[in-house]
């Protein structure tokens, strides 16, 4: 199941109705997962693959690998995958394919017709619009005439009656109701607020019995108005399903935004044969599907750990990251408890942050690292990165020429007004904030020893950790960016050798990337050793620095006569 750091990420970045975790989970009664930078659902016999990635344009031939790799290990479920095109092997082997297309409203430029206005302005004189967070009897009573004269297919269907337990359990559900001037219930629309940037209409019902022209008209407008009041820049209106639901969608303004593509797999009769029952049992070792799955969300024991003696003085000696793929809340929650300082590079948080990004920020738009970035480079990043807009003209059939000036309109806007140094970490991070490197190693540190009311002591300043940033060779920068191919494989080494605490290999693992610099690590050493010396020779310190510092501060301290041993646990 996804955590909350990676619930907000999801939520951040949704685009689609589909990206949002506590509606999806709650009407299928599955879990959420976050894979490859796709939404994953699954229940005890089925799967559903949301291809539309959280961050970067669609990609078929990786799309098709996460489909085949999630099947090998749950052969015994059905699968639906939707996604804006379906790769070729799936669908050739899809029992069940549809096709339609989104439809967005975009409230900036909302401006309905004046008819509309006139319509529903006669429709607010004899009815009255309410909100709610719930459903009652008088809403199932209408959703169950609706759907004994609408003609929908199971899974609308299904869709529909799953919404009162929705409501009734969502934070995020809104419930929009007209009634007569009697109080008769005439329609009804439901809503789900939680993505950042737009609303989602679930469902809508209106009574063919009660005498109230254009009540979904004025229940649209209070939509409308709904959202705006939460801050949504647009309503994701979901699918044209019909002729007459299109006609009503783009009446009000909407547009089409992504297409959709839907192919369900069923499971073969022999994996069906060979599924456990419930009563069976579990094989204890984890399927590589369980692997996949959970690589990023168990909570980690922290091995990045050193003991350091002398005398009499005991401390302990850690590494960090500060973009990490785990959590070692607990951990450090242990760790941290039983010293009385702990001490870091670096002032940490939010504050910090914004001085960070003030300092890299460039008073001229023109960036010298997107001048040095050849054409290829370019297409990496834009495929990468490009925002929702842009993704279906970056996989379209248009002139090279013009998928150029788009693949060059997204690299601008990630690295002009900003410092090659700066440029660089917000897309390196953005990358693995992707693939659910949501965690912070010192900022969960620092949390722990700010909660447990222990002493921070910080090695340096920000002006001085600027310095050291503006010291990346520029040049260094400009070719891990052409490596961006390889960097998911890269970051999982890293992350293997991390958890393990493997401090032999980890050092070459990273040796590629651009901060492994002198101004970052061998003009920094001497001056965290300096400055720490004071606080281990009193002892019951812990250090906490990244991991790349700990080859060169660990031979100062033996050659100061510490002893480094392995922390006893």
């Amino acid at each position: 199941m996804i955590d909350a750091a990676e619930r907000r990420y999801i939520l951040e970045r949704a685009y689609i109705p589909e990206h949002s975790p506590e509606l999806m989970t709650l009407v299928s009664g599955g879990e959420a997962h976050l894979v490859d930078d796709c939404v994953i659902y699954t229940g005890r016999d089925w799967l559903i693959v949301v291809g539309y990635p959280l961050s970067g344009g669609p990609d078929q031939e990786r799309l098709g690998a996460l489909v085949g790799r999630l099947r090998a290990d749950r052969a015994q479920c059905s699968c639906r995958v939707i996604a804006p095109s379906i790769p070729e092997a799936l669908s050739s082997a899809a029992a069940e394919r549809e096709s339609d297309m989104y439809y967005r409203l975009d409230l900036g430029s909302f401006a309905p017709a004046r008819r509309l206005l006139r319509e529903t302005g006669r429709a607010a004189e004899r009815l009255s619009v309410e909100r709610s967070d719930s459903m009652g009897g008088e809403h199932r009573r209408l959703t169950d005439e609706f759907l004994r004269h609408a003609r929908v297919g199971a899974r609308v269907e299904g869709l529909y009656r799953a919404m009162p337990s929705y409501t009734r359990s969502s934070r995020s559900a809104l419930v929009l109701s007209a009634r007569t001037l009697r109080g008769e219930l005439a329609a009804f629309y439901v809503l789900d607020m939680a993505p950042d940037a737009f609303a989602s209409y679930i469902v809508g019902c209106h009574s063919g019995s009660v005498d109230a022209p254009h009540a979904s008209d004025l229940l649209f407008l209070e939509m409308v108005a709904a959202a705006r009041e939460h801050g949504k820049r647009s309503i994701d209106l979901g699918l044209g399903v019909n002729e007459g639901i299109r006609r009503f969608k783009l009446k009000w303004g909407a547009m089409e935004f992504l297409p959709y593509r839907m192919c369900g797999l069923v499971a073969t009769p022999e994996a069906k044969a060979a599924a456990p029952s419930l009563d069976s049992g579990r094989d204890a070792s984890p399927s590589r599907f369980e692997r996949v799955m959970f690589w990023r969300k168990r909570e980690s024991e922290y091995r990045m750990l050193w003991e350091i003696r002398r005398g009499r003085a005991l401390n302990l000696l850690g590494g960090t990251a500060h973009f990490f793929c785990r959590s070692f809340r607990r951990s450090f929650e242990r760790i941290i408890g039983g010293v009385d300082c702990v001490l870091f590079e670096g002032p940490l948080g939010e504050e910090s942050m914004r001085l960070v990004r003030e300092r890299g920020t460039e008073a001229t738009g023109r960036s010298p690292l997107y001048e040095a970035l050849d054409r290829q480079t370019r297409s990496k990043i834009a495929r990468e990165f490009a925002p929702p807009a842009l993704r279906p003209a970056l996989h379209s059939g248009f002139a090279p020429s013009l998928h150029h000036s788009i693949e060059d309109e997204i690299c601008r806007d990630l690295m002009e007004g900003k410092k090659p140094w700066l440029a660089f970490f917000g897309i390196w991070t953005e990358f693995l904030r992707k693939r659910g490197w949501v965690h912070s190693v010192d900022l969960e540190a620092h949390g722990v020893a700010a909660r447990l009311g222990k002493k921070i002591v910080y090695l340096e300043s920000i002006e001085e950790q600027v310095e050291a940033m503006e010291g990346i060779p520029f040049d260094s920068i400009v070719a891990f960016l052409g490596m961006m191919d390889r960097w998911e494989a890269l970051s999982r080494e890293h992350a293997r050798r991390f958890i393990a605490g493997d401090t032999e290999r980890i050092f070459k693992a990273v040796s590629y990337f651009p901060s492994r610099c002198e101004s970052i690590i061998d003009c920094r050493d001497p001056v965290f050793f300096e400055r720490m010396t004071p606080y281990i020779e009193k002892g019951n310190a812990a250090v906490l620095v990244g991991a790349s510092h700990l080859p060169g501060l660990r031979g100062r301290l033996e050659d100061a006569g510490w002893t480094i041993g392995p922390y006893e646990r």
